[in-house]
């Protein structure tokens, strides 16, 4: 942790922060700071990378199901795709407080009620086990929200504005898989919906070419006071198998679960103004890393001769793996326009 507050005490001396806009104010500190809202709205999948958190706590939990060897998936595959209005958001500088200008800003990556905004990737990945094979799909519904307080100063030609971020990070998952065998076949459905809420502290740097360009970078980091705010989420799964006359099923019954989100952001690039009109070219990289501090998984296990009963065994694995940390990695070359109202 000293480290990364280090690296950002560093890059505070060597950088500026994002201007969008030509409006500006005098500051005390021999520049001129931003005054005034903006409007923006990016696009973002130009390349890169869109990875789950659950990719990873799926391959363990799935190979040691049972405390035995349960069956080794593959690596998931997704194709790149481009995601439109990601992110959108506002930002507002007021001036006249102090030597520098209040920033007020909010971005959202996923619009509330529209699926086709926020990271939506889709994968597909195959799992072997002792009896045959498992063909399966997986969809992430990942939006998040960030609400930005800061303060920008300006010295000369670099705008650095420290920030405090506060995150929401909502996540909708399910998977399917068939599995076939020698004379057997079966089925598994996941689900795991989580909403958390996690504080992020972090600098925008800037430097102005001249008054129409600029090139700017940022980073952020999970805070360490007010790092996480609270958590709520819900996860099930069930399954099936039927070989001849024999049927075996199970179903997540007890669940509880708890999740935490820390992480950084790299954001860097060039932008460009024409009046009120701008332009960003950048790159941004985001890896979260997740864990679940409560992860009670109670799976009620049935047959069709009769047997009914559950697997403390899953309970007891679930509740270790499922506390380790697993990142979901986000990277992208990005567009984002904005305006100067």
């Amino acid at each position: 942790m000293k480290n990364k507050i280090s690296l950002i005490l560093i890059l505070i001396v060597l950088f500026g922060l994002p201007v969008f806009a030509e409006d500006a104010e005098s500051s005390p500190s021999g520049g001129q700071t931003q005054s005034g809202l903006t409007v923006k709205g990016g696009i973002w999948g130009l390349g890169g990378k869109t990875k789950a958190e659950l990719e990873d706590k799926y391959f363990v939990d799935d190979l040691f199901s049972g405390f035995g060897f349960g069956q080794y998936n593959t690596s998931w595959s997704n194709t790149n795709k481009l995601y439109p209005l990601n992110p959108i958001g506002l930002d507002y500088y007021m001036s006249g407080i102090g030597p520098g200008s209040l920033l007020l800003g909010a971005e959202m990556r996923g619009i509330p009620g529209l699926d086709f905004s926020g990271y939506t990737p889709k994968y597909d990945f195959i799992s072997l086990n002792s009896g045959g094979i498992g063909i399966h799909n997986a969809e992430m519904k990942l939006k998040n929200l960030d609400l930005n307080v800061g303060y920008q100063l300006a010295f000369g030609n670099f705008l650095v504005t420290p920030k405090f971020q506060f995150r929401n990070f909502a996540t909708d998952f399910k998977e399917s898989g068939t599995y076939i065998s020698n004379g057997a076949f079966g089925f598994r459905n996941s689900t795991n919906n989580q909403n958390t809420w996690s504080g992020f502290i972090g600098v925008n740097l800037l430097y102005k070419i001249n008054e129409a360009s600029a090139v700017y970078f940022e980073y952020a980091m999970d805070s360490p006071i007010l790092g996480q705010i609270s958590s709520s989420g819900d996860f099930n799964k069930t399954s099936f198998a039927s070989n001849g006359n024999f049927v075996v099923g199970s179903t997540t019954l007890i669940k509880k679960t708890n999740q935490e989100i820390r992480g950084s952001v790299v954001d860097l690039g060039y932008q460009h103004s024409f009046g009120a009109l701008g332009l960003r070219v950048g790159y941004r990289g985001e890896e979260l890393r997740t864990t679940y501090t409560t992860y009670t998984d109670v799976p009620l296990v049935f047959s069709s001769n009769g047997n009914v009963g559950f697997n403390i065994q899953e309970t007891i694995l679930n509740s270790i793996f499922y506390k380790g940390s697993t990142s979901t990695i986000l990277q992208s070359v990005y567009i984002t326009f904005s305006y100067k109202l």
